[in-house]
This record gives structure tokens, C-alpha cells and sequence, in this order.
């Protein structure tokens, strides 16, 4: 009876997903690669921390030199926009604290302020905004951060991205 061999990017996948920072730290510290990819979706271990809003496991894997700029190739997207998408401003603030680009754009050309304004989460919209998030990028459909808001019917996120957007 043979043994595999264990995978490393595997388990630092499987303990990022379970918001396991210590388990993350162990399996780092074995060698396992921060920018470990999925070999079906190209997802990083710092996008699947994202998916869960595990902050403490972003913080070791960007200790550890994760890029926040990678992006799963599945939905096209980075760990700020997954972040931003299920309100997890804390995520946010850190990825954006480490080098993450504000407004990166996802294969449709979406940022994190539309998915953030999508979903009317105003504490991660006003810090995108802070940030320099542009409220005016517009994505392959013309479609802005407001449009998206006004859509799924968050008046008060509609406002917000208004006024941050001067007149033309």
C-alpha cells in the first residue's frame, strides 16, 4: 500500500476556507506557497479567506506575501471583490492597506464599488470611496456602481455614491 504524498496548497486551502489562521501559519511555515492556485479555479488561498470574511488568515497569508490582485477564473474576480460583495469591510480595509487596487476591474470590466454598491452595503461603499474607488467607471454593459444600486432598490447607497461624484 502506497502513500501519496500530502499537498500542502491543498490543506492551506481547505484551513483558509475554515478561517484557521493557526493551521494557515503551520502549513506557511512548511512550505506551503501563499499563492498556492486551485488547479480547477485558479482561487488563492486569500480568495477563499475572502469568500469566508476570514481576517486573520488574510493577515498571515499577506504577511506571507499573498497578492491581493489575483483572481479566480471561474468568476474573474479578486479577493477585494468578493470581499466587497458580502460586506466585509474589515477584508476590505486590509486588502487595501496591502497593495490591493482599488479599482481592478473583474473580466466585465465590474469593481469592487459595484458589487459593494449591488448589495447596498454602505460601510464598505463609503470606504471604497475613501479609497479613490471611482464612482463613475462604468462596466462592458455602460453600467455604473449607482445604476447597480438603484437597481436592487438602495436609495440611500444611490445617495452616497451621488455625492461623491461631482456634477459634469
Amino acid at each position: 500500500m502506497s502513500h501519496a504524498e500530502p499537498n500542502p496548497g491543498k490543506a492551506l486551502m481547505i484551513a483558509a476556507s475554515r478561517g484557521s489562521a493557526q493551521a494557515v501559519r503551520v502549513l506557511l511555515d512548511r512550505g506551503a506557497s501563499a499563492n498556492a492556485k486551485d488547479k480547477d479555479t485558479g482561487a488563492t488561498p486569500l480568495i477563499v479567506s475572502a469568500a469566508g470574511g476570514h481576517v486573520a488568515v488574510a493577515r498571515v497569508l499577506l504577511e506571507n506575501g499573498a497578492e491581493p490582485g489575483a483572481k479566480d477564473r471561474e468568476t474573474g474576480l479578486n479577493s477585494l471583490m468578493i470581499a466587497a460583495a458580502k460586506a466585509f469591510t474589515e477584508f476590505v480595509e486590509l486588502l487595501l492597506d496591502n497593495g490591493a487596487e482599488v479599482n481592478e476591474r473583474a473580466e466585465e470590466g465590474h469593481t469592487a464599488l459595484m458589487v459593494a454598491a449591488a448589495g447596498g452595503h454602505n460601510d464598505t461603499v463609503r470606504l471604497l470611496l475613501e479609497r479613490g474607488a471611482d464612482a463613475n467607471a462604468r462596466n462592458e454593459l455602460g453600467w455604473t456602481s449607482a445604476m447597480y444600486a438603484k437597481t436592487n432598490g438602495h436609495a440611500d447607497t444611490v445617495e452616497m455614491l451621488k455625492d461623491a461624484t461631482p456634477e459634469e
